[in-house]
């Protein structure tokens, strides 16, 4: 009998404090609520676990779920004609895992992964259309491996590779046809960007390996960027030597 009794007393005990509340706190014109916030009993606190936001028409536009105060958990959005607009998840407030978004007619735009709030992993981009645009890595925040771009008729655009950042080994372009324009090799290269777009200065370092990575570290940090280049001489080599 006495744990018949501790049974019915833990089953009420449990629902009193697992209640939940849904509390609209602002409203259109029309009396329709923009934003409910719903709140578990937790205690004798109430506590923040869910937060829908509505278009005035009484669709949805957000869901969030939250966990100690932070954004925890699946995160959706739509547009305001129902289509959904993006869906990812959240960990301890940062977004965390694969984020998803869509234009107004559903066609998938991007997928980005994330750890902690940093990019980590794969990032595709698609036209509207549905043709894949681009495909980049990173990792912890970093480029890392091959990137590549695609026209919409689905020809490859252009093809480089990161390493820890920075552009590494061979560039190459093509045209709409396939035909490829250009290829560069960034192993004794450096990429500046100057106002009339990127520079490609290449580097001797058997000649010279202290100057080269005195400037390959400057270049890097963005020293030269935006410095401005009055004249190209072809085949022109800075002299120097370590």
């Amino acid at each position: 009998m006495k744990n018949i009794l501790l049974i019915i007393t833990l089953f009420i005990t449990h629902v009193l404090y697992s209640q939940t509340y849904d509390i609209a706190e602002k409203f259109y014109s029309n009396g329709s609520p923009k934003v409910i916030k719903t709140y578990k009993e937790t205690n004798i606190k109430l506590e923040l676990i869910k937060k829908t936001a509505w278009y005035q028409d009484g669709y949805k536009k957000t869901v969030e779920f939250y966990k100690d105060g932070m954004l925890n958990g699946k995160s959706t959005a739509w547009y305001n004609n129902g289509q959904k607009k993006e869906e990812g998840n959240y960990k301890d407030g940062k977004e965390d895992g694969k984020w998803t978004l869509w234009n107004k007619n559903g066609q998938k735009e991007y997928e980005i992964k994330y750890k902690d709030g940093i990019l980590n992993g794969k990032v595709t981009m698609w036209s509207e259309s549905g043709s894949k645009l681009l495909e980049k890595n990173y990792n912890n925040g970093v480029l890392q491996g091959i990137t590549t771009q695609w026209y919409e008729n689905g020809q490859k655009k252009k093809e480089e590779t990161y390493k820890d950042g920075e552009l590494y080994g061979e560039m190459s372009e093509w045209d709409k046809s396939g035909t490829k324009k250009s290829a560069v090799d960034y192993d004794d290269r450096i990429c500046i960007t100057t106002k009339f777009g990127e520079m490609v200065v290449e580097l001797f370092n058997d000649v010279a390996p202290k100057h080269a990575e005195s400037f390959k570290m400057h270049a890097r940090n963005g020293y030269y960027d935006g410095s401005p280049f009055h004249r190209v001489i072809p085949g022109f080599v800075i002299q120097g030597g370590d």
